[in-house]
C-alpha cells in the first residue's frame, strides 16, 4: 500500500482510535443493559454477527489499557484541537471519557454492594496487567479501580495476577500511589504470589483481566489451543546467553507460561474461604454465572442483571 506521508501517520492513530472507539461503543451499551434486563454477552453476539460490523473488540469490560490507544487517542485529539477543528477534537475525547467513566462506574458499583462501604473489609484484585496473557501494566484499568477502592479505606486490597512479577507490581503502585499504601510500610495493598491467599478470608472478588486461569471451567478452550499452537510455531532457536541471565530466565518462565497456561483457579476452594456474603465482581465476563451461584456467592457482571437486579442507583 502507498500513501504520502500525512495518510501513513494519520491512518496509524485512525486505526488504533477505531478499535478503541469500538470498546467504548459497547461499553456504553453494557450501562442499558443492566438498567433494562438486556444481556451485553448476547448484544455483542447479535450485533457482531452482522458481517458489516464483525464481532472483534465488541466484548464489554472494564475499558482498554495498554500504551497505545490512550495516547493514539489523545494525539488526534490534539491534531484535531490544532487545526481547530473543536467537534471532531471533543468526538474523540469522549471515547477516553467513556472509558473512564466505565471503570469508575464499576469501582462505585462494587462499593454500592457492599453496603457503601469497605472500611475493615478486605478486597481481592485478580488481574493487574491490561490484557491477559501479559505483563503489561501500562495504563492498567486495575490501578484505576484500586485507586478508587483506596478511597473508601479497606483494611487491606489484595493483589494477584499470573503473569506479572510481584516486585514490578509493588515497585509500580509504590510509585503510583505513594509507598506509604503498601502493607509493606503500613498500607493497605499486599501483593500475593498465590491466588488462594490472596483470595483468602476476602470479602470480595474483582475479576480485572479475562486470563483463562480465571474461568470456572475444567478443560482448555478450542481458543486457548489455538494461541498454543501458533506460539509454538513462532518460536526459533536463539543463541546462548551468559549463565545465569536473568533477563533470559524470566523470558523463558513468560513463554513456559504462555505455551501452558497456568492451572484454572478452584472457585469452590476459593468461595469456601471467603467471607459471607461472598461477593464476585467480574470485570470482564469470564464466569459462568449460573456455574458460581451454586458456589452461593453473589455476582455482579458488566452488561447484565446480577445478584442485585436491575440497576437503578446512579452511579455517576
Amino acid at each position: 500500500m502507498h500513501t504520502n506521508i500525512y495518510s501513513s501517520e494519520l491512518a496509524k492513530l485512525v486505526a488504533n482510535a477505531m478499535l478503541a472507539q469500538r470498546i467504548s461503543s459497547i461499553n456504553s451499551i453494557s450501562a442499558i443493559c443492566e438498567k433494562t434486563g438486556a444481556d451485553i454477552q448476547e448484544i455483542s453476539s447479535a450485533v457482531g454477527a452482522d458481517t458489516r460490523i464483525g464481532a472483534q473488540y465488541m466484548k464489554a469490560g472494564v475499558g482498554f489499557g495498554g500504551s497505545c490507544f490512550g495516547k493514539d487517542i489523545r494525539s488526534l485529539v490534539y491534531l484535531a484541537q490544532s487545526l481547530n477543528l473543536p467537534e471532531v477534537a471533543e468526538y474523540w475525547q469522549q471515547v477516553l471519557n467513556v472509558n473512564v467513566w466505565q471503570r469508575t462506574r464499576f469501582a462505585r458499583k462494587i462499593v454500592q454492594r457492599m453496603n457503601g462501604t469497605l472500611v475493615g473489609k478486605k478486597v481481592t484484585v485478580l488481574g493487574y496487567a491490561f490484557k491477559k496473557g501479559t505483563d503489561d501494566t501500562r495504563e492498567s484499568p486495575a490501578l484505576e479501580t484500586i485507586r478508587i477502592l483506596l478511597e473508601e479505606s479497606p483494611q487491606e486490597v489484595a493483589i494477584f495476577d499470573p503473569f506479572c512479577d510481584m516486585s514490578v507490581v509493588r515497585d509500580e503502585i509504590g510509585r503510583l500511589c505513594g509507598a506509604e499504601m503498601l502493607w509493606e510500610n503500613g498500607g493497605p495493598i499486599e501483593v500475593y504470589g498465590d491466588a488462594y491467599e490472596a483470595c483468602s478470608q476476602s470479602h470480595a472478588v474483582v475479576i480485572m483481566t479475562d486470563c483463562d486461569e480465571f474461568k470456572n471451567t475444567t478443560s482448555t478452550s478450542a481458543s486457548m489451543q489455538d494461541e498454543v499452537q501458533g506460539l509454538v510455531g513462532t518460536y526459533e532457536t536463539e543463541p546462548d546467553c551468559e549463565d545465569n541471565c536473568s533477563v533470559c530466565r524470566l523470558e523463558k518462565q513468560k513463554a513456559t507460561k504462555r505455551i501452558t497456561g497456568n492451572e484454572r483457579l478452584d472457585w469452590s476452594k476459593i468461595t469456601y474461604h471467603l467471607n459471607k456474603p461472598r461477593w464476585i465482581f467480574d470485570g470482564r465476563n469470564v464466569l459462568d454465572v449460573a456455574e458460581m451461584e451454586k458456589l452461593d456467592v453473589r455476582v455482579e457482571g458488566i452488561g447484565k442483571v446480577g445478584w442485585g437486579g436491575l440497576d437503578s442507583i446512579n452511579l455517576e
